[in-house]
């Protein structure tokens, strides 16, 4: 397979990603599948433009006005792993010397640069909210390969001197992105891509509003994916056409009445294991719906046009992983009680510290509001880090509990 693989070309892993995309799109809703082909029109045609790699969840809007096309390390191994390549991308990297310990969804991206499957990217940005692997692995990707780098430094407090200090990064950002694009700042692009994203996001809003219904509308996979391939285009007019889209089917499903069947309903935590979609399934098949995700939550406010790096500084600031675990607690206690849920699924990804490291504190709050939490563990990208027979019977397990 590796030997394939080299011979095949850099396309190989997202070729592969399509064909494994079109062979499940088949059951999905229309507004997933336009999101998934938008994904993989985005993925081809960085090939040919300047590529910004960096990590959830660095403002996008200012790449965009730019026209920079950026990756997420975290949705790259997730294509990756989604097409069963993760093996190869992981061994790589693992011959270069980054270690088991590592997040795989780090060193899957690294492994797939390394072995030139990814374009190479013009610049690489990792802010260091959230993930301490994001900086680490992308500082190592820069030096290897000789790219401009810069260090996203976010403080854990919403204080106004963090929201000045940050803004001033985004600024030096910004003027790091003029030199590698040779362009000026367009301040009616960065409007432009403002205004965009202020209309999405109100959309998202009308989006989570009606998934509170029951039975909910949006659940599963494709409801997980739908939100985080979101941050990747965020302040593009294809994703705000993709939620005008989503919005009107949802409606539609609700105007004929939905006669799923919601015996339990589910609110997921973090990241599911990409490689296989079974705990969704498993979930599924017993009538239990993941009727809101960890990461759908709309954490941020409007943005100001006419204030755009001071929005934007306030928007970094604001995500729920950033600062201590009470922070993020608090978030899906709020959740739990608007979702009206029955219990929360944890999916403790092995490389991450921080997800991981909260789940007590998690389980604590959700208990003081009579919702029970199940902790699964294992790993997103890798599947040898992933015991389905074990993830099974503890799902089982949790579904006959409630």
């Amino acid at each position: 397979m590796e030997e394939a693989l080299k011979r095949a070309g850099a396309k190989t892993i997202f070729t592969l990603y399509e064909i494994h995309q079109w062979l499940k799109m088949k059951r999905e809703p229309s507004a997933y599948n336009a999101l998934i082909h938008r994904l993989i029109s985005h993925t081809r045609r960085s090939y040919k433009g300047k590529v910004l790699l960096t990590g959830y969840p660095f403002p996008m809007e200012l790449a965009h006005s730019f026209g920079l096309l950026p990756m997420i390390g975290e949705i790259v191994s997730a294509m990756i792993a989604s097409a069963h390549l993760e093996g190869y991308a992981l061994r790589l990297a693992e011959r270069e010397g980054y270690l088991r310990d590592g997040c795989s969804f780090h060193r899957a991206t690294l492994g797939a640069a390394l072995s030139h499957f990814l374009p190479v990217p013009a610049v690489v940005v990792a802010p260091s909210m959230i993930c301490d692997g994001v900086g680490k692995f992308s500082e190592a990707l820069a030096k290897r390969m000789r790219l401009p780098y810069y260090f996203l430094d976010v403080p854990h407090s919403l204080s106004s001197e963090a929201v000045h200090y940050v803004a001033g990064e985004l600024r030096e950002i910004a003027t790091l992105f003029e030199e590698v694009t040779k362009t000026r700042l367009s301040k009616e692009k960065l409007r432009r891509a403002i205004l965009i994203s202020n209309e999405t996001r109100r959309l998202m809003l009308k989006v989570a509003e009606l998934r509170k219904r029951k039975p909910s509308p949006m659940y599963g996979r494709w409801a997980f994916n739908f939100a985080f391939i979101s941050f990747l285009l965020m302040g593009t007019e294809e994703l705000l056409e993709l939620y005008r889209r989503l919005l009107s089917e949802l409606e539609g499903k609700l105007a004929k009445g939905d006669p799923t069947e919601e015996r339990y309903r589910i609110l997921f935590l973090l990241a599911p294991p990409y490689h296989t979609m079974e705990p969704f399934h498993i979930l599924e098949n017993r009538g239990a719906h993941t009727v809101f995700e960890e990461l759908s939550y709309v954490y941020w406010d409007e943005l100001d046009p006419d204030k755009p790096f001071i929005s934007l500084a306030r928007k970094v600031l604001k995500n729920q992983f950033l600062g201590s675990a009470e922070r993020r607690a608090d978030v899906v206690s709020e959740l739990a009680s608007e979702y009206d849920v029955d219990g929360a699924i944890h999916f403790s990804h092995f490389g991450c510290r921080q997800g991981g490291g909260g789940v007590r504190i998690l389980k604590e709050a959700l208990a003081s509001l009579g919702v029970p939490l199940l902790d699964l563990d294992g790993d997103c990208v890798d599947p040898s880090g992933y015991s389905s027979g074990q993830v099974r019977t503890r799902i089982e397990g949790f579904l006959e509990m409630l």
